[in-house]
């Protein structure tokens, strides 16, 4: 959502003739608009109202992975975890992300994930794979490690195992 969504602009129309061929990936959090308060954050109204807005630059149905962006620490988990599975639901969305934010954060949406089930009833560790297994670099030279799954298999299993234990971490958060 860089240049008031411009980017996007220009990548719908890059990709439309084979939409097929990529994966997808924007934002929601920067501020797009400075005299508009609503319109940057993370709570419900704007995740939502903003994806839309996203679709229509990009000229396209679905975004495949949706990015949360930028930590707004006092908008509730759950209400980023609601609005994101109204999104996949809905069909606008296929999967979501964070980007930046803090681990005790991430901790509580995961948390959200397995109690609010805002999917429907699904095997969780299923939704694990598409969660932990991509890692999204940018801008930063001499990563050596891009998340791709064939390199990261062990850390998946790893990050698995220790979800399945947080839950006696619950009360802490």
């Amino acid at each position: 959502q860089y240049s008031s969504g411009e980017s996007e602009r220009i990548v719908g129309k890059l990709i439309d003739s084979a939409r097929d061929w990529w994966i997808l990936a924007t934002k929601v959090g920067n501020p797009m608009n400075q005299n508009n308060p609503n319109e940057k954050g993370l709570s419900r109204k704007w995740i939502l109202s903003a994806c839309d807005l996203s679709l229509k630059r990009l000229g396209l149905d679905d975004i495949d992975v949706y990015y949360a962006h930028l930590d707004y620490e006092n908008t509730p988990a759950s209400e980023i975890v609601m609005a994101m599975g109204d999104l996949i639901k809905n069909g606008k969305i296929r999967y979501f992300g964070l980007s930046n934010f803090k681990a005790w954060r991430i901790v509580q949406i995961i948390n959200d994930v397995f109690d609010l089930r805002p999917w429907g009833i699904i095997n969780m560790l299923d939704l694990l794979n598409p969660i932990f297994t991509p890692t999204a670099s940018y801008g930063h030279f001499g990563r050596q490690d891009l998340g791709l799954p064939w390199e990261r298999t062990d850390k998946v299993e790893n990050i698995k195992s220790l979800i399945q234990r947080l839950g006696s971490l619950r009360r802490y958060l």
